[in-house]
């Protein structure tokens, strides 16, 4: 009689260890299946809130017929011996793989330097006022320059090459401005996009970058927009640090492709990314 009781009450005690177990699973599940349900719920809003974006900059058709890209600038910094010094920037961008930079930070120590980099074949050049006839060069680092990239990011959001991955969305603000941040992923890495609760255009831009195990936030700000040809560009640049530059955009500009294969002289100039026929 004892060991029918005995076996009885291991008989009740495993019952009761699977009901336990199953309301366990149950509970997991439902868990998962609410945290899923919120991460849906909070792409859905980063998706309503960048089609919002991309119809402000100008909508989708407009910027995925944009094939190179100018951007000019100027700004002012102040150099490592606390002087004031202007800097004059021509960078064109051939999308997805080429991106040419005038850099003249005259009379700073640092000079002029005019650096090409040609994903199509794989070389590049870096040529200054003291090595006015260096050679172009195989890319050795295999890892895209990221001005390609980010430019696409910061000025068009997406390009017929570059669409980020929407995470979520949430408010914020940056100075006194109230703003919509849109999380994404991009190759990987997270890039935060923070637009305007009125008109839906970047505000900021911030870029996470990991090295060494720490993650870096660099970010771009935007001011002043204006449209050109039917896309909205911001004529004020603000970076990390606090420098400040004047910009132009120039979209599907004709353009001399032997930059692209071979350094122009410097007597050139800033224009020397010009075609002949211009």
């Amino acid at each position: 009689m004892s060991h029918m009781i005995t076996v009885n009450c291991i008989v009740l005690l495993l019952c009761f260890q699977n009901v336990a177990v199953t309301s366990i699973a149950i509970l997991d599940v439902l868990r998962i299946s609410k945290s899923t349900a919120s991460k849906n719920i909070e792409r859905q809003e980063a998706v309503r809130l960048w089609e919002q974006a991309i119809a402000a900059k100008g909508g989708r058709a407009r910027l995925y017929a944009v094939r190179n890209m100018l951007v000019s600038t100027r700004g002012e910094y102040t150099t490592r011996l606390f002087k004031k010094n202007q800097i004059r920037q021509e960078t064109l961008y051939v999308f997805p793989n080429k991106v040419w930079l005038w850099n003249d930070l005259r009379p700073d120590v640092f000079g002029l330097s005019v650096s090409m980099y040609n994903y199509d074949s794989n070389m590049s050049y870096v040529i200054s006022g003291g090595n006015p006839q260096r050679a172009p060069e195989p890319i050795k680092d295999t890892r895209k320059n990221k001005a390609l990239r980010n430019a696409q990011l910061s000025f068009l959001l997406e390009t017929n090459w570059l669409k980020p991955t929407l995470v979520k969305a949430s408010t914020g603000r940056v100075g006194l401005r109230s703003v919509y941040i849109v999380q994404t992923l991009v190759e990987g890495e997270r890039v935060d996009f923070a637009f305007d609760q009125v008109t839906r255009l970047p505000v900021r831009v911030s870029y996470y970058d990991l090295f060494e195990s720490k993650t870096y936030v660099n970010s771009q700000s935007f001011l002043d927009y204006a449209d050109v040809g039917g896309i909205k560009v911001p004529q004020t640049l603000e970076y990390t640090g606090g420098s400040k530059y004047k910009a132009n955009f120039q979209f599907n500009v004709e353009y001399n492709e032997n930059i692209f294969v071979k350094p122009p002289p410097i007597e050139a100039g800033p224009e020397a990314w010009k075609s002949a026929k211009r």
